[in-house]
């Protein structure tokens, strides 16, 4: 089992809070895509190290995808299908706006085989999605979700934002509550946050924006109480899904599962080792026209490993097993491990479930410090 990303790095717009690698010119989409398409036969091998080479899920992220036209797409699913051993039946994602999403995009996407669509909703509020600098009103959202559906197209997940500046409960519950009554499967939620080099940062910078984490923890207790409330499973921290619908190809990334990233700036995992590709379009095409290394690896050292299982598992809301955690355990990390789990056992911040550990949801609230805490500084 394993998966391929496509990193397709085109936006109409630059969002307030984005730090992905995009670009607002789409002057070089047919060179790019040929580039994807190149590294696509470059990488055939990649997985034959391990025992994991059917590919069971393709996940086209971006920036946009959506916004580059299907024939493209198409081209890049076909020069996988040749090139690997793909399975008879796949997840088959596409991250796409609202704005994109009409209805002969919509019947080509589905024929070329994408069977699960994740919307970049964001918000049911306009003026929320003006701060955001979205290029879809609210109105368009529900349009495209409705048309999707009408299409046949059964698997959505929709991303929403909570800790909005001036954001109050009515508004989330609101927002959590649309999703629902469309009927969407699967939610991705995520805390608004500042990254560096955004305009997001720029406005908390120059103090014209404020964001308040107490009522961003609200929002996210909120979240908890309504979807075991709904019926959503809250399977990871940031994400949420009716039965059968979650994520396959970002649980592969979370269960440790390997993956190969396609573009620039797209990460892989083998089993072995880590690479990623140059975070740069033009030096990325650069580097395969000329046949030149463009990927830099990174072999993990064992308590690299130890972390990295930390960070992921806890995550999950099934936790951790106590028998997977001994292969990442030496003397020294047994000793901080077994300290450090007992310390949040006794807060309650971590619950024990059939030999599990898990964040409890109280934990959930402060997972970041909690994951840290387990760390070997």
């Amino acid at each position: 089992m394993a998966g391929i990303y496509i990193h397709i790095p085109f936006c109409k717009q630059a969002c307030t809070y984005c730090d992905f690698y995009f670009s607002t010119s789409s002057k070089m989409v047919d060179e790019l895509v040929d580039g994807l398409i190149l590294e696509i036969k470059l990488q055939k091998d990649y997985f034959k190290e391990s025992n994991n080479d059917v590919i069971n899920t393709i996940y086209f992220g971006g920036g946009t995808p959506s916004i580059i036209k299907p024939k493209h797409l198409q081209n890049i699913i076909e020069a996988i299908c040749l090139n690997y051993n793909v399975a008879n039946e796949i997840e088959c994602t596409i991250e796409v706006n609202p704005d994109d999403c009409s209805a002969n995009n919509i019947k080509a996407w589905k024929e070329m085989g994408i069977n699960r669509v994740s919307c970049g909703v964001q918000s049911f509020v306009d003026k929320d999605l003006i701060f955001m600098n979205r290029s879809h009103s609210a109105n368009e959202a529900e349009g495209a979700i409705k048309r999707m559906q009408d299409s046949g197209v059964t698997n959505i997940s929709i991303d929403l934002i909570y800790g909005l500046p001036n954001m109050n409960e009515k508004v989330w519950a609101a927002n959590l509550n649309q999703a629902k009554n469309l009927e969407v499967t699967h939610l991705s939620c995520y805390s608004l946050t500042v990254e560096e080099k955004t305009v997001l940062a720029h406005l908390v910078k120059k103090q014209l924006v404020k964001l308040d984490e107490q009522a961003a923890a609200r929002d996210f207790e909120y979240l908890m109480h309504w979807s075991a409330q709904n019926g959503f499973e809250h399977y990871e921290i940031s994400n949420l899904c009716k039965k059968g619908f979650e994520s396959k190809h970002n649980s592969a990334y979370w269960k440790g599962i390997p993956y190969l990233g396609i573009g620039p700036s797209a990460h892989s995992f083998n089993g072995n080792f880590r690479q990623h590709n140059p975070p740069n379009m033009f030096s990325y095409l650069k580097s395969l026209n000329e046949n030149k290394s463009y990927a830099v690896q990174e072999h993990l050292s064992f308590t690299e490993k130890y972390h990295e299982k930390i960070m992921i598992g806890l995550r999950l809301s099934q936790g951790i097993a106590h028998a997977d955690m001994q292969n990442y355990l030496d003397d020294k990390i047994a000793k901080h491990f077994k300290s450090t789990l007992n310390k949040h056992l006794e807060k309650n911040n971590i619950v024990n479930l059939n030999d599990n550990f898990a964040l409890s949801n109280q934990g959930k609230l402060i997972a970041d410090y909690i994951i840290q805490d387990f760390f070997i500084a």
